[in-house]
């Protein structure tokens, strides 16, 4: 079972951010901890500046502020039966979103930034905004040998972003590899 999204709508203006971080490329080994816990004198500092003699990289991320969606989906089922329902799936949505639970928490791009959901509130103002947002990560192929990224032509349209599969991944080879895929599989 996956969830398809078909669609995002836009509930709040778009507000941009960015965030600067360094990025360390090593790790201290437990044995290291142990010894300065025994012998806090022989504590060596690691330096995650970016500067010089460091082993850090300076990272830059662009991402969106206080942002509200709406996403519309639904379950694609592999293995149908009596008690594999697509209403199931639904029911377990739903009554997850009404008490904040969830298997896995959900993030926005980065696991760092984790996304608060609920039900959706009835009839809640859509943004009227019509943009190109340019290429979007719609999914992952997974494959034995390597996975592979599927990219869209991501749009606005009066607040709504369609991420149907018939309408964004042109290539019908393509969007039945995707649908097909499935890591339980």
């Amino acid at each position: 079972m996956r969830w398809v999204v078909t669609s995002i709508t836009l509930l709040k203006p778009i507000k941009y951010g960015s965030v600067r971080r360094n990025e360390l490329q090593s790790k201290i080994a437990p044995g290291s901890v142990k010894k300065w816990m025994n012998d806090p004198a022989s504590y060596e500092p690691l330096a995650a500046g970016a500067g010089a003699n460091t082993d850090a990289t300076p990272r830059n991320t662009l991402l969106l502020r206080d942002v509200a969606y709406v996403i519309e989906a639904y379950p694609l089922i592999y293995n149908r039966g009596a008690d594999n329902t697509p209403q199931k799936y639904i029911s377990m949505l739903q009554r997850r979103a009404e008490k904040g639970q969830c298997y896995q928490q959900p993030a926005l791009g980065c696991r760092e930034f984790a996304a608060h959901f609920e039900p959706a509130a009835a009839a809640e103002p859509t943004q009227p905004v019509t943009e190109d947002l340019g290429r979007m990560l719609y999914d992952i192929v997974f494959r034995p040998d390597a996975n592979r990224p599927v990219f869209f032509s991501a749009r606005l349209q009066d607040g709504i972003m369609d991420t149907r599969p018939e309408t964004v991944l042109q290539d019908p080879s393509i969007r039945e590899e995707l649908l097909g895929c499935s890591y339980r599989r």
